[in-house]
């Protein structure tokens, strides 16, 4: 059984804005996301972290980040045993 997804505001702003619906770029995110849903264990191997910094504040949260293939964006998430919580979409 995979984790239950949990959007930020800020995720979905993002993804409006990089990979508005109905265009290649959301569905490479989507295969992304669906990927880290059914993962066995998070983070894998090749994923990066850092410090995000939350939208209209001074506060950073540890994220990690899975680039989408072909695209020049990042995925950042947290995990937890049950859910992502998926915090931004960002462009390289």
């Amino acid at each position: 059984m995979g984790r239950v997804p949990r959007l930020s505001q800020h995720f979905v702003n993002d993804c409006h804005a990089l990979a508005p619906t109905g265009f290649p770029a959301a569905r490479d995110v989507s295969r992304v996301v669906r990927a880290l849903l059914s993962a066995e264990s998070l983070p894998a191997p090749d994923d990066t972290r850092a410090l995000l910094a939350l939208p209209g504040s001074q506060v950073q949260v540890f994220c990690y980040g899975r680039r989408v293939p072909g695209r020049g964006l990042w995925v950042w998430y947290r995990p937890t045993l049950s859910e992502v919580k998926l915090e931004a979409l960002t462009a390289s």
